[in-house]
């Protein structure tokens, strides 16, 4: 499914990457101590751990509100 937006194709369907999540956090981490914690704890991770992470949260999340929301509840 899209959505038009200013001549834009936009994919509604498409979940966050890992990548766009660790942004997210990045962004966070700036005023939440808790995100600057979880940033800090990420950069820690060794590669099995850090693969273990991209994999459940690797396209699990609609956007950065939803990731929140889970993380935080």
């Amino acid at each position: 499914m899209y959505q038009e937006n200013k001549n834009e194709r936009i994919d509604i369907m498409r979940k966050m990457t890992f990548e766009e999540i660790l942004a997210g956090i990045e962004e966070l981490s700036h005023s939440q101590g808790f995100y600057g914690r979880l940033l800090e704890r990420i950069h820690e991770m060794d590669d099995f751990q850090l693969e273990m992470l991209r994999n459940s949260w690797n396209n699990a999340f609609d956007d950065m509100i939803d990731f929140i929301l889970w993380i935080e509840c």
